[in-house]
């Protein structure tokens, strides 16, 4: 009786160890289980870290001209400048300098007016040998004449650039100005004083029956004209 009773005992304990094996083996597929989903599902979020995406890495497409845009039908067109027309050109026939104002001639011995208080007067007129000093003068037969201003009045005259023109002939040809021999006026006329000054002209020795002298003394004074005959 004692023998059959430690059978049952024993038969009676191996169904618990099994099941405790069974419980363990159990957890540790558990385990696994739930280890593989968490490895998946971290898985793919590092790789979405750590991945470039394809629209930021690659490259941007250049453009095309089939890229630009089209103009605007809406957009105004640019006026077009308007033609400019040439201006017109002065016709020089039309354009007549303003005749400087000049006292009627006297004869080339006599005094010649020029405004109240002021004369002048062909002093001397002489022939001499013209000889070229620059470029453009003519040498021979010519004449030298000495001109002097008187002024009675009580101002000053400017006297700066004094002119004094030539005229020859029936045609009255202007004569070649000489620059030697020549003396030239002071640069002012004193009030009360006379003054005086010299110059050459290339004039043909057979063209002096009628000769014209012309003076022009001071800015905004009359022209004064000589006309006679010399030797």
């Amino acid at each position: 009786m004692s023998h059959q009773t430690d059978g049952v005992h024993g038969a009676g304990r191996r169904p618990l160890w099994l099941w405790v094996g069974i419980a363990v083996a159990a957890l540790i597929v558990v385990a696994l289980i739930i280890a593989s989903i968490v490895a998946g599902n971290a898985a793919p979020t590092a790789e979405s870290s750590t991945t470039p995406s394809d629209s930021s890495s690659a490259p941007a497409p250049e453009p095309t001209g089939s890229d630009e845009p089209a103009p605007s039908d809406s957009a105004s067109p640019t006026p077009s400048a308007a033609p400019t027309e040439d201006p017109e050109e002065p016709d020089d026939s039309e354009v007549e300098p303003t005749p400087r104002p000049t006292r009627p001639p006297v004869d080339i011995d006599e005094p010649a007016k020029v405004e109240k208080g002021v004369a002048v007067r062909l002093t001397s007129i002489r022939s001499i040998e013209g000889t070229v000093n620059v470029p453009g003068e003519q040498a021979g037969p010519a004449i030298l004449i000495t001109v002097k201003a008187v002024n009675r009045s009580d101002e000053e005259i400017s006297t700066p650039a004094v002119i004094v023109n030539v005229y020859y002939g029936d045609d009255q040809t202007p004569a070649g100005i000489l620059t030697r021999p020549r003396t030239d006026f002071p640069t002012v006329l004193d009030a009360g004083g006379s003054a005086s000054g010299q110059f050459a002209f290339t004039v043909p020795s057979d063209q002096r029956d009628r000769i014209r002298v012309e003076v022009d003394l001071s800015v905004g004074s009359p022209v004064v004209l000589f006309e006679g005959s010399v030797s």
